[in-house]
This record gives C-alpha cells, sequence and structure tokens, in this order.
C-alpha cells in the first residue's frame, strides 16, 4: 500500500514539475513582443523565383534569427497580388500600406526611370548573379538611385534581385528577327524597346494577362522567362519558346517604408539586412539553376525548344535603332550616364556585348 502511495506522489510530483516547465516555457515565449509586418509584391505568390526565396528563405529565415537572437518576434502578413499591383506597388510603400515590398522597376518607368538602366538594352548577360553583382556595384556608384527611393519615395532599399533571362513565349516558331514582322508581341515597360524597327506590332500584355492574350490571339508572342511561363501555364497556349538570350534584369527591388524602416528595434533591423544580403544571392542564384527545370517542363508539355544563334542575335541588335537616342527623353543625362556605366561594368566582368551602343551625353 506504502509503496503504491509512493509512486502516486512520485507521479504528481513528476507531471507537476512537468506542467511548471510547460508553463514557464509559455510564459517565456509569450514574454517575446510580436511585431508584425505586411510584406507584398505586384505579382502573385510563388509566381517568379523572387518571391518563391522570399517565402522559402527570406520570411522565415528572419523570424527564426530575430526569435533566437532578440527579445521580439515577427509576423508576417503576406500580401503578394493583393494589396497593390505591379505599377502601384511603390505608391503602397510609400504610404505604408505595404511596409516591405518588392517592387518589379519595369512597370514604374514613369516614376523610376534611372532604375530601368538594364531593361533598356536587350541582349546583356543572361547570368542574374552576375546582373545582380553589376548593378549592387552601379547602385554604389550613383547614389542617385538609392536617393530617389529615399528622398522621393520614403523607402530604403534592401536589397536587389536579379531577374531570369527573358525569351518568348510563342504560337508559331522564332529564330531570326524577321518572323518578328507583322506579329504581335507582347511585353511591359522598357522591353518594348526590344521591336523597334523589326516590324513586330508592340502590344502592352504582362505575365498575369498573357495567357488569355495568347489564347484569345490577341497577341503571338510574349516577353517572358522560361520559367515564369511555367508557372503561368503559357505552354498551354503558346507551344514554342525561343531562348533567346535577351539578358537578365536586375530590376527587382526590395524596400521598406522609411518610417517602418526607422522604427524598427536596432537588433532587428540588423538582422534583416544580414538576412536580405543572403536572399538577394540565393534568390538570384535560383534564377539562374531554375532554367534547365524549366526547359526539361517545357519539352515535358510538348513544347518546342527554339535557341537564338549568336548571329541571329547580332542581327537583331543590329536592326534596332541606337537605343540611347530613343531613350535620351525619358532618362536625361545622368540616366544615360548610369546606362552606360552598365554596360561597362559587365564588360570588366567579362560580359560579351552583343552591339556597341553610342550614348548620346551632353557636356
Amino acid at each position: 500500500m506504502k509503496t503504491r502511495k509512493c509512486k502516486i506522489l512520485v507521479f504528481f510530483s513528476v507531471l507537476f514539475v512537468m506542467l511548471s516547465f510547460v508553463a514557464c516555457a509559455s510564459g517565456a515565449e509569450s514574454s517575446k513582443q510580436k511585431l508584425r509586418f505586411i510584406i507584398g509584391s505586384g505579382h502573385s505568390p510563388r509566381s517568379l523565383e523572387y518571391l518563391i526565396s522570399a517565402e522559402d528563405f527570406l520570411m522565415p529565415e528572419i523570424q527564426k534569427r530575430v526569435a533566437e537572437r532578440t527579445k521580439y518576434e515577427i509576423e508576417w502578413v503576406p500580401a503578394f497580388g493583393t494589396v497593390a499591383n505591379l505599377s502601384d506597388i511603390l505608391k503602397s510603400i510609400q504610404n505604408g500600406l505595404v511596409e516591405i515590398g518588392f517592387m518589379m522597376t519595369g512597370a514604374l518607368a514613369g516614376q523610376l526611370p534611372y532604375h530601368n538602366f538594364s531593361t533598356i538594352l536587350p541582349f546583356t548577360t543572361n547570368d542574374p548573379v552576375v546582373a545582380l553583382q553589376a548593378a549592387n556595384k552601379l547602385y554604389d556608384e550613383f547614389p542617385v538611385l538609392k536617393d530617389t527611393l529615399s528622398k522621393g519615395f520614403n523607402q530604403t532599399l534592401l536589397c536587389i534581385h536579379g531577374l531570369s533571362d527573358y525569351g518568348i513565349y510563342s504560337t508559331y516558331p522564332i529564330s531570326s528577327v524577321e518572323d518578328l514582322a507583322n506579329k504581335k508581341i507582347g511585353g511591359s515597360g522598357r522591353n518594348l524597346l526590344w521591336l523597334e524597327n523589326t516590324g513586330a506590332v508592340p502590344v502592352t500584355s504582362n505575365l498575369s494577362d498573357g495567357y488569355t492574350s495568347l489564347q484569345t490571339k490577341l497577341i503571338d508572342a510574349q516577353f517572358c522567362a522560361a520559367s515564369w511561363g511555367i508557372n503561368y501555364k503559357f505552354p498551354e497556349v503558346a507551344k514554342y519558346y525561343t531562348d533567346a538570350g535577351l539578358g537578365c534584369s536586375p530590376i527587382i527591388l526590395l524596400t521598406a517604408n522609411n518610417d517602418v524602416w526607422n522604427d524598427m528595434p536596432d537588433d532587428v533591423r540588423e538582422i534583416m539586412k544580414e538576412v536580405v544580403a543572403e536572399y538577394a544571392l540565393k534568390s538570384s542564384e535560383f534564377s539562374r539553376d531554375n532554367l534547365a527545370w524549366a526547359m526539361q517542363k517545357i519539352t515535358e508539355q510538348g513544347g518546342t525548344i527554339v535557341e537564338l544563334t549568336d548571329e541571329a542575335k547580332r542581327a537583331w541588335a543590329q536592326k534596332l535603332p541606337n537605343l540611347p537616342d530613343v531613350a535620351k527623353k525619358e532618362l536625361g543625362n545622368e540616366g544615360l550616364k548610369i546606362l552606360k556605366r552598365y554596360l561597362e561594368i559587365l564588360k570588366e566582368m567579362g560580359q560579351p556585348v552583343i552591339r556597341e551602343w553610342t550614348f548620346p551625353i551632353d557636356d
């Protein structure tokens, strides 16, 4: 009898200790101060590599490190493709509707002309990591790029992402610049400049409406990276993909509303800086490495891949007018200097330049 009572006493003693431990652990956890941030973009969730990497690495890694190293915990409120579209996201971050956000500057050429240096000239680097490194150097050399965001739009640049190499999804095979003539080609922002003097009919179209535009014959082709088209199901309506090597554009910027950024605890802000630097490289590497996966998917879905030869690329580039002349009114002297320097940096990094452009910079 005594043995049984002892066992019961031991059981309840152990239970009490365990419950006390849980209560303490729970109390410790609840003592963390919660910081809630709205994070968003104009693109829908997981539609492009930068958003896949944001959900798989950036957001959980910031949460983990902040919880481990500070008295705070992060709660993300995702707003991908909901609060603002591609053309609204800049203002949404400016006014704090989105507190930390991704913008695609190609859709914001009228508001951020200097930041579209990489989109204006086609056939540059096809490596997103190289594009990222070149852009980082350019942003350091030209403070106006960061200052425009900070002083003009109330936001702090956190990092840049190198987009995938642009190609063309089409309803017919494209293997030369001549194949563009009299065809309706969809694009957005400054990449429609790539059609100047080609005889093509440029049509403003984006990833969200590209599928329907191709299906209804509103367009015959769409400028698009191979992997994005898979995510938007383009091979269902466009059986050809031309691996054109039109170039990678480091035009995805991650920024934070200045008021939110400045009010953030110092240790949390330092962790954010640390993680976004890692994210920029990881997401750009993912963009580069995802090409093989996308090509396989196109083939598996019955699509045909056409590879543009170097000769065909040169012929296309030579067909175009001197695009810095076309963009001079938009860019002004400062923008032209940025554009010229970007190509110089790429050359310094050993990247081939398909055409020697001239830059009408006034003295």
